[in-house]
This record gives structure tokens, C-alpha cells and sequence, in this order.
């Protein structure tokens, strides 16, 4: 399934039925939360840039969905603004 977050503000996106993507300076944090809304467990990721949209795809064709960033500001040592993180995408994610 595909879906795309809106590119204005924050980014956001729903991975799962209980996991959120948002957007935050060069990161990515994955929040699973409880069907009440609390926050049970929250995963990173880092990004290139300012992750100001966020869309969700099957990219490789593997049945795994990818994570697909568009970055507004990339790093001076990446020039592209768009980056493809490989699912599954809460697996990737590290602990802080």
C-alpha cells in the first residue's frame, strides 16, 4: 500500500496500524504506540537532510515496504535530496 505524508511542517507518516514516522531535523523517529496513543516503544533513524516529505513503497519488489525521504536541505557530502531506506523499516531503526 502506498501512502505519502503532506510535505508541509513536521513530516508524518503512518508505517503501520501502531507505528508513526515523523520527521525531525536529519532524523527519523518511529514511535509504536498502544491503541490508546501512548508511546510504547520509539525507534531512530538518520536521514540526509531535513525530511520534509515522507511516502511509503514497495520500491525493490520485495513485499517489504520501503521508506522514502525527500530531504529539503541535504548535507554538503550528499547531493541528493531524496533517499530510499529498504524495509522492514522498524527492523533498520536503532535504539537510543
Amino acid at each position: 500500500m502506498d501512502y505519502c505524508s503532506d510535505a508541509r511542517g513536521v513530516s508524518t507518516l503512518p508505517l503501520t496500524d501502531d507505528v508513526v514516522v515523523w520527521g525531525f531535523d536529519t532524523s527519523l523517529y518511529l514511535q509504536r504506540l498502544s491503541s490508546g496513543g501512548e508511546v510504547l516503544e520509539t525507534r531512530w533513524l538518520d536521514v540526509s537532510g531535513f525530511p520534509t516529505g515522507l511516502q511509503l513503497k514497495d520500491v525493490d519488489g520485495d513485499g517489504e515496504d520501503d521508506l522514502i525521504v525527500l530531504n529539503s536541505a541535504s548535507l554538503p557530502q550528499k547531493k541528493a535530496g531524496v533517499e530510499v531506506i529498504y524495509g522492514p523499516v522498524w527492523e533498520r531503526a536503532q535504539v537510543r
